[in-house]
């Protein structure tokens, strides 16, 4: 039987910016965590970089920060 606190998820995202689109995947169980940019659409075709987001307390608000490579 897993041991359910030591589980990590495994996400992928996309993210719209008007016609345009990001790509990303992430491992992790922390609300504070990093995303992998693994491409896109439009004005981020080909993009690569990172994401690290950072929860706001109790809150469904983050700070986000991109890093386009």
């Amino acid at each position: 039987m897993a041991d359910s606190a030591n589980l990590d998820s495994h996400c992928t995202s996309t993210a719209t910016f008007g016609d345009s689109t990001l790509d990303t995947t992430s491992t992790g169980s922390d609300s504070d965590f990093d995303a992998t940019i693994t491409g896109g659409s439009g004005r981020f075709a080909g993009a690569t970089g990172s994401i690290h987001v950072h929860t706001l307390g109790d809150t469904n608000d983050a700070d986000i920060t991109l890093n386009l490579t």
